[in-house]
């Protein structure tokens, strides 16, 4: 790239039929603020996209035809589909119920998702809590990380 420097790419993840890659693009915007994009490109380097703004740990759906990804947002980070056909995306996980969640992976069947987590608990809160399956756990023993399947209503 001229007059600054280059994106890092990041997290790869290869289409199914090794087709085309998604990937985080982390580096500065044209503002010069700290940017991070879930991008979509060919295996020959061709149709570089943006797939989404604020997409982290992109991976493709078993079919090649959405992509998962992680968005970063201010009260935590949601779990989105974006169908690759320019279709609408949607939220699949809301940004209120973890602080942090990273790769997210489709299951071979394509019906769940599986991902990692750091929950998403009130500081204030002794006397402990619920987790996402149920189980309870001890008071000043929270969690650091958790792991979630959702199922994917495609």
């Amino acid at each position: 790239r001229r007059g600054g420097a280059a994106p890092a790419l990041a997290a790869p993840h290869w289409a199914p039929d090794g087709s085309a890659l998604v990937f985080e693009g982390v580096g500065l915007s044209a503002t010069g603020q700290a940017s991070v994009t879930a991008e979509w490109v060919a295996a020959d380097g061709s149709g570089r996209r943006v797939i989404a703004t604020s997409g982290r740990y992109p991976s493709f759906s078993p079919d090649g035809k959405s992509v998962v990804y992680t968005k970063a947002l201010p009260t935590g980070d949601s779990l989105m589909m974006q169908p690759l056909d320019g279709g609408e995306g949607r939220e699949v996980v809301p940004d209120s119920a973890f602080l942090l969640i990273t790769y997210p992976r489709f299951s071979p069947d394509g019906q769940s998702i599986a991902f990692t987590a750091v929950a998403n608990a009130p500081a204030t809160d002794r006397r402990g809590y619920q987790d996402r399956s149920g189980r309870q756990v001890r008071p000043g023993r929270q969690p650091r990380q958790t792991a979630q399947v959702s199922r994917n209503r495609s």
